[in-house]
């Protein structure tokens, strides 16, 4: 996986100030000397340019943050003083979570190594945020023709204000965050989608409502981008966190986002956000287990990329199963966008559909023949799991699908 770094370009801070500016540097070695990723995986983004942050930023605040015209009071705001290092930092901040989306639409995943400014609003900037680096991300790649739909999923403790703002009115870009209710920003503008949890929320907790958060975001939007914010601060470590995740917790976390982008073939860029336990090794580690979790998913092969068919104006994703009734017999899944409904099989000769490449090559006319041949799946409960096996299955496939012939 190709990850982006910019912490050579150092943001100068007073002695005792309580951004760990240091995290970025030593996540960067970390994922080094742990072999997660290799010098060659690494990359220097170029700056973001004032016609990309203009693309959400107004023309008045880019000029004025890049001109040394903030105001005590909007300095004061942000949380850094300014100077042409915090620019050049800030800029490349925002270049790194673009190259990130670039590098992600081809690969499937893709990380900027610092990233989640999920604070910083159109026409200025709070909460350690300058500019918002995952709304420049999505605003270049739709210019860009690389996605038209793209979700931003906010992991991190506090609500991304600033994101949902400026996409309020755009149903373009679905903005979803699970947060602490009761932590800053005191003032949440609503999101497509929030998710708020009270103090002191764990592990199980925290991953329930996540899922249940992940189910509807999917059923309220088809995306064919999405930007991941996946802050450490949760952690029951942190000094401003408020809730009480372990760092399997977050792992747990992590992948089920990861996954749930890579099982739809979405591809999803990964920015870290927020962290600030008390012992800087905690949120070095935190990042570092994200950044491993989407390398090893892209290792598998990418993003998965699953076919879909409209059926009486609902989409029905498709995949080949894992599980077949006998020898010779190969099954392909439909499984509805609201995941609200029970999946369909159809069985397939398996010599005929030996890979989900091969699947994918199908005509729409090919699914659709599959789909009116499949029936709804039962599933069969072994030690009290389930076990997703089959218990009956739909006629057999009509034998010209899939040979050219229909």
């Amino acid at each position: 996986m190709i990850a982006f770094y910019a912490d050579h370009f150092v943001l100068p801070l007073p002695a005792g100030h309580r951004f760990p500016m240091a995290k970025y540097s030593l996540l960067r070695q970390r994922l080094l000397d742990e072999r997660v990723l290799g010098r060659e995986q690494l990359r220097v983004p170029e700056p973001a340019s004032d016609e990309q942050l203009g693309l959400v930023h107004t023309a008045d605040y880019v000029r004025r943050v890049a001109g040394g015209q903030l105001t005590a009071g909007e300095q004061r705001r942000i949380g850094f003083p300014w100077t042409p290092a915090m620019v050049e930092r800030s800029r490349r901040s925002v270049g790194a979570t673009i190259g990130a989306v670039r590098q992600a639409v081809r690969d499937g995943a893709s990380a900027n190594l610092a990233g989640g400014t999920h604070h910083a609003f159109a026409d200025r900037g709070e909460g350690f945020c300058v500019f918002n680096d995952a709304a420049v991300a999505a605003r270049v790649a739709q210019r860009a023709g690389l996605a038209s739909r793209v979700m931003i999923v906010d992991c991190d403790v506090h609500h991304g204000n600033g994101t949902a703002h400026i996409f309020r009115d755009d149903p373009s870009v679905f903005t979803f965050s699970i947060h602490g209710e009761r932590n800053w920003p005191f003032d949440k503008p609503a999101s497509d989608l929030d998710v708020p949890l009270e103090d002191g929320c764990g592990d199980d907790d925290y991953l329930v409502a996540l899922v249940r958060g992940l189910e509807a975001a999917r059923a309220a939007f088809d995306a064919d981008l999405a930007v991941y914010l996946a802050g450490a601060d949760p952690y029951a470590g942190d000094r401003y966190g408020r809730l009480r995740l372990t760092k399997d917790g977050l792992a747990a976390r992590d992948r089920l986002v990861l996954e749930e982008f890579r099982a739809r073939g979405i591809p999803v860029a990964v920015t870290m956000a927020g962290g600030y336990a008390r012992d800087i090794d905690d949120i070095v580690s935190i990042h570092a287990t994200t950044i491993r979790i989407a390398a090893e998913l892209v290792a598998k092969g990418g993003h998965m990329k699953e076919r879909s068919i409209e059926v009486d104006h609902d989409r029905w994703f498709v995949k080949l199963g894992e599980h077949a009734p006998h020898p010779g017999i190969a099954t392909v899944l439909f499984f509805p966008r609201n995941q609200q409904r029970p999946y369909r099989v159809a069985e397939v000769p398996a010599a005929r559909f030996a890979s989900q490449q091969e699947l994918e090559a199908l005509s729409d006319d090919d699914l659709l023949a599959l789909f009116h041949a499949s029936d709804f799946m039962d599933y069969v409960h072994e030690g009290g799991a389930e076990a997703h096996h089959p218990t009956r299955f739909a006629q057999p496939l009509p034998p010209d699908v899939g040979t050219g012939e229909s």
